[in-house]
């Protein structure tokens, strides 16, 4: 189950996924948010495959482009 300091967390990986790149804050980098949701995720359980979830959601966003 997932508590508060988990949501916190997946905020502030949001918050720092947001791309300067183009000018635009209110623009994430996908990328950017996947790597740091794996580290929250890995944190959280040792035997998180960062390489599955990374090929999970880019599959995700391959269907839906």
């Amino acid at each position: 189950m997932m508590t508060r300091k988990d949501y916190v967390k997946i905020a502030k990986a949001i918050s720092e996924s947001r791309s300067t790149d183009l000018g635009d804050e209110n623009v994430l980098n996908e990328d950017r948010l996947i790597e740091e949701l794996c580290t929250i995720f890995k944190e959280d359980n040792p035997n998180f495959d960062n390489t599955r979830f990374t090929k999970a959601c880019n599959e995700w966003r391959d269907y839906n482009d």
